[in-house]
Order: structure tokens, then C-alpha cells, then sequence
């Protein structure tokens, strides 16, 4: 096995339901490497290493579902774990502040402590108060767990749109020691204590109707990272256009990881020819292809769905052509339209969530009917391209036009800075639905499997 020290810590904080999430008793020696991460419309994230108590320390975050949608109300869960990072031990009798807000409105702030170190915290969203249960006590305003288990009930992530998850380590002191009411918010305000941003999502969708020709067409589109503001149709044109809002601060870029997954889902019947239809898009009246737009017709009968799915690399990018309006807080996609059929087999693909770009090649380059053909892929980084550090477990999935499988193989192994390969016989001309699901990372030195990168990338190929 084959990975970075630091995907082996991927064992994480979750948060689970319908959604795209802490006190040292003795405050001594906190010097911060780092001691502010961000993360921008993701589910889980691995902060950066810092130092705490004289030792190194890694805090991994998670929430889970990593999509979550307004229609489903099931529970979500939030856990945190802080992990020694010489030793990849979890820390125990950890404390944690949390805070969790949207559009500057609070709806958790509260100190946890957890005898184990992990903190597990779930959130069963209903009512209109919040309470605390399942807890060990509650002493000085800090709620003790030996478990490891909190349970918050309450008008907690209902809404779509983006969440700020704070998390401050208070410290490595268990919530029995010695502490007054009257130095916790002296110690909570303590700027020197290590802090961690990240913006979390609750998926929102919004479906609207095209009057095409004296037909109805029912267009959906979701947004994976914020609220959707409106959907407008130019039914002549068959363009569609919405935003979703977005701080252009290039600042605030470049120092956090920023997936943007849009989706919108198009009848069918739209397409000249029922299925195979070309589609442009834009971002901010600027042009977006090749592996930033994913469409599949290949998973419904009655809808072509298309991924558009930004990373922090092309965000930047588009403001480095100064032609953007940065002040203007929003992010405007338009998807239109255009009678071409796919001629060639994709070469780059994307996932929809965990930011693995694959490379694709194929032996021959052109693949024939019922003649056996070697699709190799090369999983990256798809911020900047770079190998990544692991052993990648994936499976493949390869379907018809009519959405039927053809080639369906799980449990598939990429070494690590090596090349993955699959061995593909197609029946007859045409083109194919191609889904590469990334199913995990293999850390280096055990046999535990990091799925905080799992996601989906699609794409296809065409047999002449």
C-alpha cells in the first residue's frame, strides 16, 4: 500500500441527513503551524498539521451525507477527531468548541469534551428549539461525553445553502479538571488558540418549466454549493441561466480548497434525437468545457443530466482574465444547447465531489465493435494535477445508449504512481456511458481505506 502519512487520518467528523459541520483546561504550550484551514461547499476535510502541548496534531472533519438535499429531514452527524500526527493515534480527552452559522445567524456554540476524542455529534433536524441529549454531565457550560456521542435536536441544517463550520481545540484536559465559569469565555476568546473554517452544504434544487413548440418541459437544476436564486429559460434558444451566490475575494481563494458542483437535469425530448445532444456552458459569461462540464444521458430515461464542476485552479483563472465583476458576489451559469452528436471517447474526466481528475488512454485509440481494447487511467489531484499519493480503489461502469450495463466491475485497483487498466470488448457501434467511482485511498503502511475522496466521475465512449 501506498499513500501520504496524512490520508491514513481519514476517520472523520460526520454529519449525516440531506445535506452538500473546542478547551484546554490547562492552556500551555499552543504554537500553531497553521491555525486557520478553509474549505468552500466541501463534506470533509483534513486540516493542516499543527502543534499543541508539544506535539503535532492533525484535525480531521467530516459530514456526512456529503449530499444533502432540503426534502429529506434524516439525521445528520458531525464528528471530529484530532490524531497525533508522529504516532497517527488518536488523542483522547479532547475538548472542542464549535460553532455553527448561517447567513450570520448562530445555531450552535457550544463546548464539547469527549473521553475517547472523537466527537460525534447528531443532529436530528425538527422543532422550532434546540436541546442537548444523550450527554455524560454538564459542567462549567461544557457538555461531557465518555462516548464520544452528542445529540442536538432542533431547527438545525434545514435550509439549503452554505453552512460556516468553526472549530476551535481548546485543549487535551478532560472536562473534569478544575476549570470556573468565570475564565471560559476568557479562554474562548483567546485568539492564540488554534481555529478551523470550513463552509459546508446543504444541496438546493429548484425546478422550473420550458414551454418548447406548446410543450411543457420540466428543467431541474441543484446546486451542491449555495442557494439557488432563480431559473430562467430563453425557450427559443433552449438556453438556461441561474446563479448561486460566491465571494470572488481572490485572497479568500487561493487559501482554501473551493469545489462548485452544479447540476441540471433536461428532458430528453429536447434533443433532436432523443438523447445525444451537445451542450456549451458559461460561468460568468466566460466559457467552461472539457472536464469542468460532465453530461450523462445515459442514467435516466427521461432526462440528460449535466455536471459543471469548478475547482479553485479555474475560479482563479477566470479572475486572472479580469473579466470578471468581483464585486458582484454571484456566480451566473448559463447551459445552452447545440445539435452535435459525440464523436470522440473522453480523455479527462473529473469526480463529483473529492477532486480526483483521471486520465484516460486507450490501446488501440479508436476502439472497433467486438475487438478487445486496454482503457488505462491515471488518477490525479485535480487542483493542480499532481500524482496522488495512494493506492486507489475504484470500480468502472460502462452502459449503453438505453442506460442498460455492458461492462460493470468493482473492487478495481490503481497502485500508487502507477497506471490502472481494464480490459473492454463493446458489442456494436455507438457510444457508451462511462462511470469511474472512486471507492477509496489506500494509506500508507495499513490496510484502512480514506473514502473522504469518493465521488463519481462520467464520461464516455465512442465505438466507430
Amino acid at each position: 500500500m501506498h499513500v501520504n502519512k496524512l490520508s491514513k487520518l481519514a476517520i472523520g467528523v460526520i454529519f449525516s441527513s440531506s445535506f452538500c459541520l473546542i478547551l484546554s483546561f490547562l492552556l500551555s504550550s499552543i504554537s500553531v503551524i497553521q491555525n486557520k484551514s478553509f474549505g468552500d461547499g466541501l463534506s470533509e476535510e483534513q486540516l493542516p498539521p499543527f502543534t499543541m502541548d508539544d506535539k503535532q496534531v492533525v484535525l480531521y472533519t467530516k459530514v456526512s451525507p456529503s449530499i444533502m438535499t432540503t426534502h429529506n429531514t434524516q439525521d445528520r452527524f458531525i464528528e471530529v477527531r484530532l490524531i497525533d500526527y508522529e504516532t497517527e493515534e488518536t488523542v483522547q480527552n479532547v475538548t472542542y468548541l464549535i460553532v455553527l452559522e448561517k447567513d450570520n445567524h448562530q445555531l450552535i456554540k457550544d463546548l464539547f469534551s469527549s473521553e475517547l476524542g472523537p466527537l460525534r455529534i447528531k443532529v436530528e433536524p425538527h422543532g422550532n428549539f434546540s436541546k442537548i441529549t444523550n450527554f455524560t454531565s454538564h459542567k462549567y457550560g461544557i457538555w461531557y461525553t465518555q462516548s464520544g456521542n452528542i445529540t442536538i435536536q432542533g431547527p438545525i441544517l434545514l435550509d439549503s445553502g452554505l453552512y460556516h463550520l468553526s472549530i476551535k481545540v481548546m485543549g487535551l484536559a478532560g472536562a473534569n479538571h478544575a476549570i470556573n465559569n468565570t475564565n471560559i469565555q476568557t479562554i474562548i476568546n483567546d485568539k492564540n488558540i488554534p481555529k478551523f473554517d470550513t463552509w459546508l452544504s446543504i444541496a438546493d434544487q429548484i425546478s422550473n418549466y420550458l414551454i418548447y413548440n406548446d410543450t411543457n418541459y420540466n428543467v431541474t437544476v441543484i446546486s451542491y454549493y449555495d442557494k439557488i436564486k432563480d431559473i430562467k429559460i430563453i425557450p427559443k434558444d433552449r438556453i438556461f441561466i441561474w446563479e448561486v451566490p460566491f465571494d470572488w475575494n481572490v485572497s479568500r481563494i487561493i487559501n482554501q480548497s473551493i469545489i462548485v458542483h452544479q447540476e441540471i437535469k433536461i428532458p430528453q425530448s429536447l434533443s433532436n434525437d432523443g438523447r445525444f445532444f451537445g451542450y456549451n456552458a458559461t460561468v460568468n459569461n466566460l466559457p467552461v468545457g472539457g472536464r469542468s462540464v460532465a453530461v450523462d444521458p445515459f442514467s435516466s430515461k427521461n432526462y440528460t443530466t449535466i455536471h459543471l464542476l469548478l475547482n479553485k485552479q479555474e475560479i482563479v483563472e477566470f479572475i486572472k482574465q479580469h473579466k470578471i465583476n468581483t464585486t458582484d458576489k454571484v456566480m451566473l451559469f448559463t447551459v445552452s444547447s447545440s445539435p452535435r452528436r459525440i464523436l470522440d471517447s473522453s480523455k479527462d474526466l473529473v469526480t463529483d465531489s473529492g477532486g480526483i481528475y483521471i486520465s484516460l488512454a486507450l490501446i488501440p485509440n479508436k476502439l472497433e465493435q467486438n475487438t478487445s481494447s486496454t482503457l488505462y487511467l491515471k488518477f490525479l489531484n485535480a487542483e493542480d494535477n499532481s500524482p496522488l499519493s495512494a493506492d486507489v480503489t475504484y470500480s468502472i461502469k460502462i452502459t449503453d445508449d438505453s442506460g442498460n450495463s455492458v461492462i460493470e466491475r468493482s473492487g478495481q485497483t490503481a497502485l500508487f504512481n502507477q497506471t490502472g487498466s481494464q480490459e473492454i470488448m463493446l458489442p456494436r457501434k455507438g457510444t457508451y456511458g462511462l462511470q469511474i467511482i472512486v471507492e477509496g485511498l489506500s494509506p500508507l503502511s495499513t490496510d484502512s481505506l480514506d473514502t473522504s475522496r469518493n465521488g463519481i466521475a462520467r464520461g464516455y465512449l465512442v465505438v466507430g
